[in-house]
């Protein structure tokens, strides 16, 4: 599965920063020989997939919270290494994003046109010049998915991305 996901990551964002945490540290099975073998299988995963991160594999305790200080920690190092972290981004940006988390609920289909999307847009405040600057932004961030460079579906913008998952 892990293989599998790495490779979708990697030809949709080749970029992404990937973080491994191994989520079952308060099970007995995962003594320290049991770790020292999961770390070394992801980051060979790590390594066959150019992944762009140079985290090691964080061990956490969803029960007991253990290693959640380190996962903090890679997170935040992550994090701030990101292009868009240290940008000023304008409020009407995320009165969209809220705008478009409430219209997954009551729209029809999860998938609009580009028309549609742009009457959103310009309503929370948004200048039409900063269109395609929120929309890359928001599917930057995961909010939406917008094949902005690929001929044909460059006009539609899905509102709900677990859809094409899901499709």
């Amino acid at each position: 599965k892990v293989e599998y996901w790495l490779s979708s990551l990697h030809s949709k964002a080749k970029d992404a920063p990937v973080l491994f945490v191994a989520t079952h540290l308060d099970f007995k099975e995962c003594t320290h020989q049991m770790q020292e073998k999961v770390r070394h299988r992801l980051l060979r995963l790590k390594q066959i997939h150019e992944c762009s991160t140079n985290s090691d594999v964080i061990f956490f305790s969803c029960k007991s919270l253990g290693g959640l200080e380190e996962l903090k920690h890679q997170i935040f190092s992550v994090a701030v290494r990101l292009p868009f972290v240290s940008q000023s981004v304008p409020r009407a940006y995320f009165l969209l994003e809220e705008h478009v988390v409430m219209a997954r609920r009551f729209c029809e289909s999860p998938i609009i046109g580009r028309a549609e999307w742009e009457k959103i847009v310009l309503l929370t405040g948004i200048p039409s010049a900063q269109v395609a600057e929120v929309t890359g932004l928001l599917h930057e961030l995961g909010t939406i998915i917008h094949f902005g460079g690929i001929k044909g579906l460059r006009d539609l913008i899905v509102l709900h991305p677990e859809f094409l998952v899901k499709a």
